[in-house]
């Protein structure tokens, strides 16, 4: 069987461009029509605007200024259903956990305990995975933390994207939340 596509597929890269002025943002700028969107934090507000029912933001590692940001993308959209999956639940800082569950934010944390065989001592399920997911229509996949270093210093890469492939990324999430325990239920 073919696997037809789906005209409103689309994927494109996004990358946070290390500290400007930057190197690598002189060489990709000598590269013709690229396609690449420069900016993760505008790709991550873009999709936040779009969800009109979920906004889900999968996080392992959270700082301050991380925190600062996912708040803003949860006080930004419309989606009623507001989820923040990370690796440490004491990570997500006290002035930030009130905004969050104001904003009606659910946080869950991703760490499951286990003695998986050959280990010889105790080892986590957890995760390394940075997603953004917006309904079930669009979706960043890539390396950033919400970190201060993932929103300037790093060079950061992933891909948005939009139409059917957002499908997989949504069953990736709904797992991710249903094994995660769920820690504040971002009551308004």
């Amino acid at each position: 069987m073919t696997a037809r596509k789906d005209d409103n597929d689309r994927a494109r890269i996004v990358v946070t461009v290390p500290m400007r002025p930057s190197h690598f943002e002189r060489a990709l700028a000598g590269i013709n029509d690229s396609g690449v969107l420069i900016e993760t934090m505008e790709t991550f507000l873009h999709l936040s605007r779009r969800a009109s029912e979920r906004l889900v933001v999968v996080s392992p590692f959270l700082d301050a200024d991380g925190l600062e940001w996912a708040s803003s993308l949860f006080e930004a959209t419309r989606a009623p259903d507001r989820a923040l999956i990370c690796r440490h639940y004491n990570h997500v800082t006290s002035p930030y956990e009130t905004r969050l569950s104001t904003a009606g934010v659910a946080i869950h944390e991703y760490f499951l305990e286990r003695a998986p065989k050959g280990w010889g001592s105790r080892a986590a399920e957890t995760f390394h995975a940075k997603i953004v997911l917006a309904d079930q229509v669009a979706a960043y996949v890539g390396s950033a933390n919400f970190l201060r270093s993932s929103k300037e210093l790093s060079l950061e890469c992933g891909v948005l994207l939009e139409g059917q492939a957002v499908k997989q990324v949504h069953d990736v999430v709904q797992s991710m939340l249903q094994i995660s325990a769920l820690r504040s239920n971002g009551s308004r």
